[in-house]
């Protein structure tokens, strides 16, 4: 017989929770074991989606579905932490989060110690969120990747200028590393025709307005930042279509991620995927899956948030963390920019270290495994 779960999910949009929580969601169902529905949260980040019909109707059914489940039910809340409220009128109650400091909001502390249980993708939260002062027993279920679609063969995007590419994917803030990004870039690559680098980025939800505000940032940090250097090649990416994403990362040379804070790195994990050589903060949860082997791990320092941070760049979690204390990465940029031109100039030897990744991702961190963990860690708690 099949187990009832209810899905409380944001599973619409691009953003990293949107994404792995639709993914996951459509990997439990393949599994047939779980009799599941669906409800929505209704999140506005990040750039919208153009899913496969197919899937449409999927979680169409999914959310026809719920209305059936009984009260034996478990609620699976994927969500920030501070929105979880516990049972809700179900069995039991299982909530999903992630978290990027090295510690966890009280006001996250006090959502998952409403919960049966607490699922997190990486052991980095794991320990975060147990030193925090989380008591409810914490699982580790890893995300994943679709090796199917995200593949190194395959068409490339043919608006792009051919040059060697670096591809900055991220929200435009201080926890992924903006700043750095773009610095290290045009510090070295600003008078070499041949190397551009290529954002995706959002601000905050993607809109025109969003990424004209995104383009008066760019050049308001060259004025202030490098004496309003004019030169590089730096392209911003509008809404590339969600079925558009393999060929933008078979289009890069390499990702650059001197992030402060991760989650998990959904970029990062799909563009191994498709064999694109990744260069990362060697700290926080993508670690779960990046190692020395496959990818270029950049040393760092843990220091607080600084005060000098302009609120716009931090979002309402960063600003509560700063105020309690919390510590994140600060990555060396000097490594930084020795990897990036290293990678210039050695291209094949970060290659081959993206090949042994796809392996490693194929071999255990594709969305049927995150589904066998689940059953293998959670259902006791369903």
């Amino acid at each position: 017989m099949a187990i009832p779960l209810s899905v409380l999910a944001p599973v619409f949009g691009s953003s990293g929770y949107a994404t792995a929580a639709r993914n996951f969601l459509l990997a439990l169902v393949a599994t047939g074991r779980y009799d599941i529905g669906l409800d929505l949260l209704q999140w506005n980040t990040g750039f919208g989606i153009a899913e496969a019909r197919e899937t449409l109707l999927m979680l169409q059914a999914l959310q026809q579905r719920r209305q059936h489940l009984g009260s034996g039910a478990t609620l699976l809340h994927w969500s920030i932490a501070s929105e979880f409220q516990g049972r809700q009128g179900f069995r039991r109650a299982i909530g999903h989060s992630v978290f990027e400091t090295d510690s966890l909001l009280q006001s996250f502390v006090a959502g998952c110690n409403r919960m049966d249980a607490i699922m997190v993708p990486t052991a980095f939260n794991r320990e975060t969120f147990q030193r925090a002062g989380v008591r409810v027993p914490i699982e580790v279920v890893h995300e994943g990747v679709d090796t199917a679609r995200y593949t190194p063969e395959g068409p490339t995007l043919k608006v792009l200028p051919r040059r060697f590419t670096f591809l900055y994917m991220a929200q435009l803030s201080y926890r992924k590393g903006f700043d750095l990004a773009l610095k290290a870039f045009l510090e070295l690559f600003a008078h070499h025709d041949d190397v551009q680098l290529i954002l995706r980025c959002y601000l905050r939800d993607g809109s025109l307005e969003d990424q004209t505000q995104i383009r008066e940032i760019v050049s308001l940090f060259r004025e202030q930042e490098l004496g309003g250097l004019k030169a590089g090649h730096v392209y911003l990416m509008t809404n590339v279509p969600d079925a558009h994403m393999p060929a933008l990362y078979r289009s890069a040379q390499a990702v650059i991620a001197p992030f402060r804070g991760e989650g998990w790195g959904l970029p990062l994990i799909e563009a191994l995927a498709c064999e694109t050589p990744v260069i990362a903060t060697g700290w926080g949860g993508a670690t779960e899956f990046l190692t020395s082997d496959i990818a270029t791990l950049l040393p760092y320092t843990l220091q607080p948030i600084p005060a000098d941070v302009p609120e716009l760049f931090l979002g309402s979690h960063l600003r509560q963390a700063r105020s309690e204390g919390h510590h994140m990465a600060e990555p060396s940029y000097s490594e930084l920019k020795a990897r990036m031109w290293d990678c210039y100039q050695n291209y094949f030897s970060y290659k081959a270290q993206a090949v042994a990744g796809r392996e490693h991702l194929a071999a255990h961190f594709q969305w049927q495994h995150a589904a066998q963990q689940f059953r293998e860690t959670m259902e006791t708690y369903l």
